[in-house]
């Protein structure tokens, strides 16, 4: 794939990303902080392209990932959010793309 097409690609995940949490019915808690990632293999055309462009950073787990820095401390935003740009990586070939989230 070409540079563009990976641009191309996150700006979907991107938009898939926000309708999936615009679809929410959820009011977030006020305590607790949550926190949401795409995963990925660095080892990869889009992981060394992400990467470059300063989307993705190194994980100490291995691979890379994309923190979802929107939605506060909400959990449930985040990790809808990452669900779906992680489904939108992997119906673009990014088949190892997958989500994680956890509440600290």
């Amino acid at each position: 794939m070409k540079m563009q097409d990976y641009a191309l690609i996150t700006q979907h995940a991107s938009s898939a990303g926000m309708d999936a949490v615009s679809r929410l019915d959820h009011t977030p808690v006020p305590f607790g902080c949550g926190y949401a990632t795409i995963r990925f293999r660095g080892n990869t055309g889009f992981g060394r392209w992400a990467l470059k462009v300063g989307m993705a950073r190194k994980s100490t787990m291995g691979g890379l990932y994309i923190n979802v820095a929107a939605y506060g401390q909400s959990v449930v935003l985040k990790a809808a959010f990452a669900e779906a740009f992680a489904e939108v990586l992997r119906a673009n070939g990014i088949d190892d793309a997958y989500a994680t989230s956890r509440l600290d």
